[in-house]
């Protein structure tokens, strides 16, 4: 019934139905709700769903149409194309760098399913022994946290370089690159919505 559906889905020229996009939540926030939501507003018949979320939802089970990953997958019948890159570095409060010697800086860490993440390994190797403050399972709650000066974090330059509450620590370096995938179901990689809205999203991270 999936590849059923997936052949009706593919047969579709006009830009109009749902397509539903999987993106971790920050990235969902700082870079995708914004320009999608033009793309919508210019093809009133397109529905957009996104999908904020840590976990991989299932392309082959139609959980969601498109991903955005910043790990490459590796099962399924899969298009994916790499679209990006992001830095993340670490990230503090002035007034927190001013008050607190480096030996006693303390860190802001990832908590639940992103404690694999590569930038939690970084900071863990950067803070080389000296204690975490804080965990927190969002970007968003890691950045409210430094901000109030609980310590530093690791988080992405999308965020951190247009915080002017927060500072780069040190400045001017990358702590750790992440590449950005593009995955669709390859049966579904001419519709004419999902071209559409793929497109639109290579475009969001090629003019990052």
């Amino acid at each position: 019934m999936r590849a059923v559906q997936r052949t009706a889905d593919d047969a579709r020229s006009e830009l109009s139905g749902t397509v539903t996009v999987s993106t971790p939540p920050a990235l969902a926030v700082h870079c995708l709700a914004a320009p999608l939501a033009d793309l919508q507003r210019r093809h009133p018949q397109l529905v957009v769903r996104i999908i904020g979320e840590a976990r991989h939802s299932s392309l082959d089970l139609r959980e969601a149409d498109i991903a955005v990953r910043l790990s490459r997958p590796h099962e399924g019948d899969l298009t994916i194309t790499k679209i990006g890159e992001i830095d993340f570095r670490l990230f503090a409060s002035p007034g927190y760098l001013a008050n607190t010697v480096e030996r006693d800086w303390r860190f802001v860490g990832y908590d639940g399913a992103s404690t694999r993440a590569p930038q939690q390994a970084a900071i863990e190797k950067f803070a080389v022994g000296r204690p975490f403050s804080l965990y927190a399972s969002s970007l968003e709650i890691q950045q409210a946290a430094v901000r109030a000066g609980a310590g530093i974090a690791a988080l992405p330059d999308f965020m951190g370089i247009s915080d002017e509450k927060l500072v780069p620590v040190p400045p001017g370096v990358s702590l750790i690159s992440r590449e950005i995938w593009l995955v669709v179901h390859s049966n579904l990689k001419r519709s004419a919505p999902i071209r559409a809205v793929s497109q639109r999203i290579r475009e969001i991270f090629a003019a990052g």
